[in-house]
């Protein structure tokens, strides 16, 4: 049975791989950090998955959503930023916010576009 204050957050990606786990962290004004996953559903062009958070009874929480693609184990075309070979793309989505990616390539190096 689900707490009375449980919350659904429904993530609707588009063109992330099926399979990719998503990690839903919320943030309290007060307490501790809640993490919880999801596994995306569907096909690449229109997954979701649903991640279910209690909300404490009192004050304001920031909800932030975050996956990250393996390009490798997504068999993706390679992609190169500023000259280097890019082998992990990180996604981070909060309520309100604009998406951030962050490209990680082969000598660790990241490369945040907005």
């Amino acid at each position: 049975m689900l707490n009375p204050n449980t919350v659904a957050i429904v993530i609707n990606p588009e063109n992330l791989p099926v399979g990719t786990t998503v990690q839903v962290t919320m943030t309290p004004e007060m307490g501790d950090r809640v993490n919880t996953t999801c596994d995306l559903a569907g096909t690449s062009t229109a997954s979701s998955c649903t991640a279910n958070v209690n909300l404490p009874a009192t004050g304001m929480s920031l909800i932030q959503a975050n996956a990250t693609i393996d390009r490798t184990i997504a068999r993706m075309e390679p992609l190169y930023r500023d000259g280097e070979r890019v082998l992990r793309v990180d996604i981070a989505a909060s309520f309100g916010a604009a998406s951030r990616v962050t490209y990680v390539t082969e000598s660790g190096r990241r490369i945040t576009e907005q």
